[in-house]
């Protein structure tokens, strides 16, 4: 029996098979007598030290610091310097959708909260769409038409645009490479550990988000919004260059889950610098001829998706 114990109390996978099929032949050939409830016995805690053996090892992590004040830690992340507020550079924009799937190179210019421009590329890289927003107008000016569509910067609109309802702020932000997190004085915001991040909920009535930080950088990795605890949204970002003086990632991800839509950024060359207003003005042409945004959906099906 000893060479029995010896045996089951090698903790491998290999040597508990072993040992299991030692206990079972020789059992049922007689070679050791023992009770059959004895038997049983032997043999269901081989198994057990089988299964404990083969069980996926459970990873430990350092606990992180206590966040006294949640609501304070998120508005000092969120709103620090580090976080870019202006940029300009070339960006990859890829939008996917049940109706349809586009990708466009586009030349950007980024003022947070205010304002944007995108220069949309199209044969040998010449301006086929301009783009002109700011917190309460979006203008459209198609060159080859000398077309300008002009519209509010409604989620209504960002939506025909886009595919995907978000506000003017919302939109710049996630173009950006920063999540559409917001809360308000009545917000619930509470906060755990997960792994090596902090996971903060943030409640406002029907309305739940989840962010999740990497504490050493400082930065959010990950967001999903929750309308009826029915996910809405989901944000994640990647690869974020240490080299630059502000959270900068090289690409973003936002899927609209409702509409089935996802908006994919990947920054060619990004630069973190002030941008003067003077970017986001633009006269159009004498003859330009003026339209409402709504139309530019049905009367340029050369540009748009």
């Amino acid at each position: 029996m000893k060479e029995i114990a010896d045996r089951v109390l090698i903790f491998s996978p290999s040597s508990l098979f072993a040992a299991r099929r030692y206990l079972y032949m020789n059992v049922v050939y007689g070679s050791i007598i023992i009770s059959k409830r004895s038997a049983f016995i032997l043999l269901i805690a081989a198994n057990l030290a089988l299964l404990a053996a083969c069980a996926p090892k459970r990873v430990l992590y350092p606990p992180l610091p206590s966040v006294p004040v949640p609501k304070n830690y998120l508005a000092a992340l969120l709103q620090s310097e580090r976080y870019c507020r202006e940029a300009y550079g070339t960006v990859k924009i890829k939008i996917s959708s049940p109706v349809s799937t586009f990708s466009t190179k586009n030349i950007f210019f980024f003022k947070h909260p205010e304002f944007f421009r995108l220069e949309v590329l199209g044969f040998l890289s010449q301006t086929a769409l301009l783009i002109l927003a700011d917190s309460k107008t979006i203008r459209l000016f198609v060159p080859s038409e000398n077309r300008l569509y002009q519209g509010t910067s409604s989620p209504e609109n960002i939506y025909l645009l886009t595919g995907m309802y978000l506000n003017h702020e919302d939109f710049l932000s996630f173009l950006l490479g920063h999540p559409p997190v917001s809360w308000s004085e009545a917000s619930i915001i509470t906060h755990q550990q997960d792994g090596n991040d902090y996971c903060f909920t943030i409640i406002d009535g029907t309305k739940k988000q989840r962010l999740w930080i990497n504490p050493e950088k400082n930065r959010v990795t990950s967001y999903i919004r929750f309308i009826h605890d029915v996910k809405e949204m989901e944000f994640s970002a990647e690869e974020f260059a240490d080299n630059l003086p502000c959270f900068l990632p090289s690409k973003a991800e936002l899927c609209f889950n409702r509409l089935k839509t996802t908006c994919t950024v990947e920054y060619t060359t990004i630069l973190p610098q002030d941008v003067p207003v003077e970017k986001f003005h633009f006269s159009p042409p004498a003859s330009a001829i003026k339209l409402p945004l709504k139309e530019f959906f049905s009367a340029s099906p050369g540009i748009r998706p």
